[in-house]
């Protein structure tokens, strides 16, 4: 498949997906999927990724792949770099520009709110552009290692919405969050799931299946709909090179 749904549901409106992987199945071997999405769609301009855990050149490689489109806008807020910053007692930024095809701007330090990554958001986002298409917060497992778990969802549920940061509104119409759910309780992964309206799971195989192709791990999807309804999928992957990842639906995996 070409585009699968476990991508697509990013690009929806008003939404926040959550990404539970494992050790087992990181969502690392995947994520390129959502960046080429983002990359290559006629509908997706604007791009703000938190990066916690990867670097920002690793980030920017698997994204454009060398490429800068004029018609995109990327951004990012590097709370990875400044690794000694993590023991300050207070926040800043230092914000600086790029001409590798997007902007960036630097966590220095760390405070005991969430606030400095908002007022990063506020200032690296483009004020000429109403609205965001998608925050990526790359991932929440870092700031909950810092931060409660209610600081972390408040910050999700501003970031759905709309919020106030130097006078200036900023809205996302979409926003994706990762998380390690070995590392955390299972009412953390709940208050998570509760502010999400889509839960990407990846996890192994059913025991006992027979298969069409040579398939290594499947995802859960759901999907929370606004009347109240949930709806579920199931698509199933195979790493096909070290870079690459082919996805399949129920019936193009599993034998009858």
């Amino acid at each position: 498949m070409a585009l699968n749904r476990f991508a697509d549901l990013s690009s929806q409106a008003s939404s926040a997906v959550l990404l539970r992987d494992t050790f087992e199945f990181p969502i690392s071997e995947h994520i390129e999927t959502f960046y080429q999405t983002w990359w290559n769609s006629s509908i997706i301009k604007n791009v703000v990724i938190v990066n916690l855990e990867h670097s920002v050149s690793r980030i920017w490689e698997l994204i454009s792949h060398g490429n800068a489109p004029s018609d995109k806008h990327f951004a990012f807020v590097d709370c990875y770099s400044n690794v000694s910053g993590w023991q300050a007692s207070s926040a800043s930024n230092d914000k600086k520009s790029n001409t590798n095809g997007y902007k960036q701007t630097q966590i220095t330090s760390w405070a005991p709110t969430l606030d400095p990554i908002r007022r990063a958001i506020a200032d690296i986002v483009e004020s000429n552009v109403p609205i965001f298409d998608i925050l990526y917060l790359d991932s929440v497992s870092a700031l909950l290692r810092r931060y409660s778990t209610e600081q972390v969802c408040t910050f999700i549920r501003d970031m759905k919405t709309s919020f106030q940061a130097h006078g200036k509104d900023v809205r996302f119409a979409s926003v994706v969050f990762g998380v390690h759910e070995d590392t955390h309780d299972e009412q953390t992964l709940k208050m998570l799931e509760f502010v999400s309206s889509g839960i990407v799971r990846l996890q192994p195989l059913p025991e006992g299946a027979k298969w069409n192709v040579p398939v290594t791990g499947s995802m859960e999807i759901i999907e929370k709909r606004k009347n109240g309804k949930v709806t579920r999928f199931t698509e199933y992957f195979s790493r096909v090179t070290a870079k690459t990842v082919k996805y399949y639906s129920e019936e193009e995996a599993r034998a009858p």
